[in-house]
């Protein structure tokens, strides 16, 4: 859930409500003190007003229960029942248990003796009633000892009481003072926080617009690269420095533009003139291509003399190895990007066979089986050579007699599988693990299928490093495949030390190519 943005308007908002609460606590709490220490003083005044209202009573108690005793009035009598009651009333909310407190026994001792006094009135004025004149003279003198106490009692309670009074009194000044002091620091502390808050609130609004100011300024001067710091913050001045931020990034990237723009010009300018120039190269290169394509005119046109020469001169022998070798050598000059069918490859190779055969007359023997309708399928240009190649020269350069290469070509579960074989010296495992092995730049382009030239790359290496016949090595040959097919399993090798060495290469049968066209 997206939180609420920190805007200014609220910010201020915050920080009034932060101040007013500050000074509505420091109200509240001098507002409770001053009314604790106002019911402390009402409670003591009423207590004293208390004290003189039973002394009050208690005198007109007394009063007219003389004055009836005396005259047997009854208006006397209806005065001493109102007293009375009063005097009752005065004496009920008076503690009436043992606290360890001198007040709380006093109104206690109060209430014992305030009750006798009045069960003591109450039969003086029956005695009185009934004539009976020892009973209540008795009565009358013990109530009148018990009003002694009472006075005594009420006058000691109103004694502690002002005294607690005084007292009071006096703790009301201190903590008066003492609220005053503390009000005064909380107020003090109050306006010093406001005004820090102010302050610094002011100063973090400022600084952020100070800034920008300065970095417009820079702009204006045509500095884009002195950039701002943004506060970690959710207002306003934050938008609108980040807002300049882009502002000023999207500048610098035109003025950018616009200098690799005027670069890009300039450079046109200079390739404008030197066209002129590449024209003429062009023209001079044209020609040494029509030179270049003379030579091997030439070297063909000179091989077919020689074959009508040997002709000529009845040399059977030199016509069959000179036209193999011009056989070979118009089947190498083709594009090695280009594909023939295994029958094409299989004709070429028979050619470089019988070459080998007049140079290793007697020490190596070549055979070549292939089934039926296997010579239809398309592979890559010169394929076979260079393993039969690299048997003659590295498998079978040690022996001087009994070597054997053989060519099969199978149809294999729906593929098509060659096979050129040897009886040399073999290879061992870590040999053909390398070879083997994928290698990065062509496992990518495996993965991703064949290119649109998908020989390009291997051509040129193979040219690169060791030339158009004798050079083009086993891992090359196994490159192109791959590259050519798209697939990794298409070339298998087994071989032993001193065993000999078998190298299958497993042909699809129809290959994507030929399915497009």
């Amino acid at each position: 859930m997206r939180m609420w943005p920190k805007t200014i308007r609220r910010k201020i908002v915050s920080y009034s409500l932060l101040i007013i609460l500050i000074m509505s606590v420091i109200t509240a709490y001098a507002t409770f003190n001053a009314r604790s220490m106002s019911r402390d003083v009402d409670e003591l005044y009423r207590s004293t007003v208390a004290s003189q209202a039973m002394q009050s009573d208690l005198e007109f108690t007394e009063k007219y229960l003389v004055e009836y005793l005396s005259t047997k009035t009854s208006d006397s009598l209806r005065e001493f029942i109102k007293y009375e009651n009063r005097f009752r009333a005065d004496l009920a909310p008076l503690n009436r248990t043992a606290k360890p407190d001198e007040t709380a026994l006093l109104e206690k001792n109060l209430v014992v003796v305030g009750t006798g006094y009045l069960e003591e009135a109450d039969a003086a004025i029956s005695a009185k009633r009934g004539r009976n004149i020892p009973v209540y003279i008795a009565a009358y003198e013990e109530s009148d000892k018990s009003a002694a106490v009472l006075r005594y009692l009420i006058g000691r309670i109103s004694s502690v009481r002002f005294n607690q009074s005084l007292a009071a009194y006096e703790d009301f000044n201190a903590r008066t003072e003492a609220l005053i002091r503390l009000v005064t620091l909380m107020i003090a502390s109050a306006v010093i926080l406001t005004v820090l808050i102010v302050i610094v609130y002011s100063r973090r609004i400022a600084d952020p617009i100070i800034r920008l100011a300065h970095a417009a300024n820079e702009i204006a001067r045509g500095n884009f690269d002195d950039r701002i710091a943004v506060r970690s913050a959710d207002d306003e001045i934050a938008t609108m420095a980040e807002a300049f931020i882009t502002m000023q990034e999207s500048i610098r990237r035109y003025v950018a533009e616009l200098h690799e723009k005027a670069e890009v010009e300039k450079n046109l300018m200079e390739e404008r003139f030197q066209m002129l120039h590449m024209k003429n190269l062009l023209k001079n290169a044209e020609l040494d291509a029509l030179q270049s394509q003379i030579n091997p005119h030439f070297l063909f046109n000179t091989m077919n003399a020689a074959i009508q020469l040997a002709v000529v001169e009845d040399a059977e022998r030199t016509r069959l190895f000179l036209e193999h070798l011009s056989a070979f050598l118009r089947f190498t000059m083709r594009p090695l990007s280009n594909t023939v069918t295994l029958g094409e490859e299989l004709t070429a190779l028979d050619s470089y066979i019988y070459l080998l055969k007049i140079r290793f007359p007697d020490r190596i023997s070549f055979t070549i089986d292939r089934d039926e309708g296997t010579e239809t399928v398309r592979i890559p240009s010169l394929i076979l050579q260079p393993l039969v190649e690299n048997s003659v020269l590295h498998g079978l350069s040690e022996r001087e007699s009994g070597g054997e290469v053989g060519i099969t070509a199978r149809r294999d579960d729906g593929r098509i599988r060659v096979d050129v074989s040897d009886n040399g010296s073999g290879m061992s495992a870590d040999q053909v693990a390398e070879l083997l092995r994928v290698r990065p730049e062509r496992a990518e382009q495996t993965d991703h299928g064949a290119a649109a030239d998908p020989m390009e790359t291997a051509v040129r290496e193979e040219q690169a490093d060791v030339g158009r016949i004798h050079g083009i090595g086993l891992r090359n040959v196994i490159d192109r495949l791959r590259l050519f097919y798209g697939i990794e399993d298409c070339v298998r090798i087994q071989s032993r030390r001193n065993e000999g060495t078998v190298v299958s290469l497993y042909l699809p049968a129809f290959h994507k190519r030929e399915e497009a066209s």
